[in-house]
């Protein structure tokens, strides 16, 4: 009968396999912390430093939601989401709550002095068309009445 030998690991390989785990570790960290960790800014000065830079951020007022998502080319994207309206019907305050829009705004015209949801014909989603729906049907509104006003 044979005996069994025994192959021991060489404490060199065991060393390597642990760095190269630990140095993996460390760069899912780095990138987390410096690629996908978002600056949170509490006044639009911050944001609109950020955005003409195009750097991860977000911002909140009482009625918006922004968040500088990323950077393609001379475009900045930006997420706007809408939290309430304070200052119109409460139908339309319903209507357009939790709604949100991407919006590209182009870094070519610097510095940017507007927030993205002033500029919504660089924007797409379910907040802008239902902001156009709201726009249409108060436009059709004061038609109606601007008609009755001739007859």
């Amino acid at each position: 009968m044979r005996a069994q030998v025994k192959k021991k690991k060489h404490p060199l390989f065991l060393i390597l396999v642990i760095a190269a785990i630990a140095l993996i570790i460390l760069l899912f960290l780095l990138s987390y912390f410096f690629l996908l960790k978002t600056k949170h800014c509490n006044d639009e000065q911050c944001f609109l430093t950020a955005l003409n830079k195009c750097q991860r951020c977000s911002y909140e007022t009482d009625e918006w939601k922004y968040l500088i998502k990323a950077k393609k080319d001379s475009i900045c994207v930006v997420n706007v989401e809408n939290k309430f309206l304070k200052d119109v019907d409460a139908d339309i305050a319903e209507r357009l709550r939790g709604k949100s829009m991407e919006c590209a705004i182009p870094l070519t015209q610097q510095p940017i002095t507007t927030l993205p949801h002033e500029d919504i014909d660089a924007c797409h989603g379910p907040l802008k068309e239902e902001l156009l729906a709201v726009m249409l049907e108060k436009l059709q509104e004061y038609v109606i009445q601007q008609i009755g006003k001739f007859e």
